[in-house]
């Protein structure tokens, strides 16, 4: 405590009169109160504003230059603190921004790509449709013909045959009215003959034109495919060369923002762009850790439900089965007495088999080689449409990857589910396949990876990238698995 004559409020130590008694300070007083008031707001800024920002607040005061800052000067203090850090929360925002607004464009291209596999894997079905329908029709149509020729050849026969009746008298002179009778049941049956034969051809002359129709219809068919996947090629394009100048856009904007936040704490950009980097990764890590976390909270409910459903039908008793009466035992009869079988001839010695060739190591097969032939791939460029040999897209990488290991799958993500058997996210292997798509149904795929095991997968990710290794939650969930 200090006594109450050494406390002024004013700075020559004059009466105050009204105000009360008279208080005077001492110079030690006053330069300890001014180092102290220093200090105090040194320690304000330091605790408020971010590091490398101390250029923005009045330097601390020595101890011989003992300068009260007045209440304004701190509430101007606290003011351009508080205003650097919503500047620093803007800036941030507005770099989270520019990173959903760069994935959502990265969506919508990797959507259209898909889509134009998808439009290309239609084609090809058009295509073989076509062959096919074809094939038929003009196996249709030989059999057609040939039955045709066939019934004119019997025509002509049986026309011919009819000059029985021409010589009536020579038939009645001959043989009768019973050779008469003769001559007419044959003519009578070959009429029946030919006309069968006739309903035969006509019921195949039938089914060639429903055939050829159905042969028109594929080749319009794959017109109208050819049609839609040339479409979907310039709309896979156009949205991919939308996304790449997004990229620009976002990467220039974020430059700009970066280098904004750089003079707002007083560091250099690359310590602020490192910074920011860092930030965003813990981010994305967080995330990933809370996808992972609900993936294995739905699996184990999963699994629950399965334990739960398998214990319910163990509780439950089995109907029962009514024993049928057994059957009456034949009589049984007295067996001939077995005639004594001839001694057997003494078999020659066996030659020594020879030494087999030791068995050369198999090559890796299965999913172990579609992985080894994803991971030869690894840092090649990404291209949409691409199947390799250098360049692939997600279907594509994932279609040569099997199609190495011996199983063919389409270059098309929404058929690469349906050819194959769907599994929960609890039971992934290494080896089974992972899809992204925009509502849970398969027919909303738009991507595709390989697992690798450990929470890792290996995948094509987008334009201006390359195959990479990375955590299945790194980016989105996936939320549809199966099983080559």
């Amino acid at each position: 405590m200090f006594p109450v004559d050494d406390v002024v409020c004013g700075a020559d130590g004059a009466n105050l009169g009204s105000r009360g008694r008279d208080l005077r300070i001492g110079t030690g007083v006053q330069q300890m109160t001014g180092r102290f008031l220093a200090r105090v707001a040194g320690a304000l800024a330091a605790l408020l504003l971010p590091a490398g920002a101390g250029s923005l607040v009045a330097p601390a005061y020595a101890d011989d230059d003992p300068v009260i800052p007045s209440r304004t000067q701190l509430r101007d203090a606290r003011a351009q603190v508080t205003s650097t850090a919503v500047a620093v929360t803007e800036i941030r925002a507005r770099l989270t921004a520019a990173r959903q607004q760069l994935s959502d464009q990265m969506i919508l291209a990797a959507q259209a790509a898909e889509a134009y596999n998808g439009a290309r894997y239609r084609l090809q079905q058009a295509r073989q449709m076509v062959t096919v329908a074809r094939q038929r029709a003009q196996s249709a149509a030989a059999e057609v013909e040939a039955q045709w020729a066939d019934l004119e050849s019997f025509a002509v026969g049986s026309a011919s045959d009819t000059t029985h009746w021409d010589r009536l008298g020579t038939v009645l002179s001959a043989g009768g009215p019973q050779q008469l009778l003769a001559e007419a049941g044959a003519w009578s049956s070959t009429s029946s003959a030919l006309l069968a034969d006739l309903d035969t051809w006509d019921a195949a002359r039938a089914v060639a034109e429903v055939l050829r129709d159905s042969a028109y219809a594929a080749v319009a068919d794959r017109r109208a495919a050819a049609a839609e996947a040339e479409a979907a090629r310039r709309a896979a394009a156009q949205a991919v060369k939308s996304a790449e100048a997004q990229q620009l856009a976002l990467e220039a904007e974020t430059d700009q923002l970066i280098s904004e936040l750089a003079r707002i704490q007083g560091v250099s950009v690359q310590l602020a762009r490192q910074r920011e980097l860092g930030i965003a990764e813990r981010a994305a890590d967080r995330a990933a850790d809370r996808a992972a976390d609900r993936a294995a909270d739905r699996a184990a409910d999963r699994a629950a439900e399965r334990r739960a459903a398998r214990q319910q039908s163990a509780a439950q008793p089995p109907p029962a089965q009514q024993e049928p009466a057994p059957a009456p035992e034949p009589a049984s009869e007295p067996e001939p007495a077995p005639e004594p079988e001839p001694a057997p001839e003494p078999s020659p010695a066996p030659s020594p088999a020879p030494t087999p060739p030791p068995t050369p190591t198999a090559p890796a097969s299965g999913a172990a080689r579609a992985i080894e032939f994803a991971m030869e791939q690894l840092g090649e460029p990404y291209v949409w449409g691409a199947a390799g040999p250098a360049s692939w897209d997600c279907s594509g990488l994932t279609m040569g990857a099997w199609a190495a290991a011996g199983h063919y799958l389409p270059h098309y993500s929404v058929a690469q589910y349906d050819a194959t058997t769907p599994v929960p996210a609890g039971s992934l292997q290494p080896g089974d396949l992972m899809f992204w798509s925009s509502d849970g149904s398969p027919s909303s795929i738009y991507h595709v990876a390989m697992y690798l095991g450990d929470g890792q997968m290996i995948h094509a990710p987008r334009t201006g990238r390359t195959v990479e290794i990375v955590s299945m939650y790194y980016w989105i969930a996936p939320d549809l698995f199966s099983r080559v």
